[in-house]
């Protein structure tokens, strides 16, 4: 896995609370690809610099998460293919050096057991 930042604009028709709504989606979007989300931002409203889409401002988000490299194309197409989105852009971002991926636990199998030995112990254990 990698460390990325999307960062987007999102359309100033929707209100602060579909805004914040809208970025839920969008985290679902990357929980689902298998992604673990590191940091977010809140929605801000800001004024965007020259017009995007013929709007003049718009909520920007941000957001820091893992995710598998040969995934990250198709996150992008659906992002892009939202109309409620102006622009968004995902960064590859390095690691700080003492920060590790985040671990996610091998499940082990257990090891079968054979019936009679089971009852070997428990005779042990009772003394008989």
């Amino acid at each position: 896995m990698k460390f990325y930042e999307l960062v987007y604009f999102i359309s100033p028709k929707l209100t602060t609370m579909e805004a914040q709504e809208f970025s839920e989606t969008i985290i679902d979007l990357i929980k689902k690809g298998g992604g673990i989300l590191d940091e977010i931002k809140n929605p801000k409203r800001r004024k965007l610099a020259y017009q995007i889409k013929k709007e003049s401002e718009g909520s920007l988000t941000s957001l820091n998460f893992y995710f598998e490299p040969e995934k990250i194309e198709n996150l992008t197409k659906k992002i892009d293919s939202d109309d409620q989105i102006l622009r968004s852009l995902i960064l590859t971002k390095k690691l700080p050096r003492k920060m590790e991926l985040p671990k996610i636990p091998k499940i082990k199998k257990e090891e079968k057991v054979a019936l009679e030995e089971i009852e070997k112990k428990i005779e042990e254990i009772l003394g008989e």
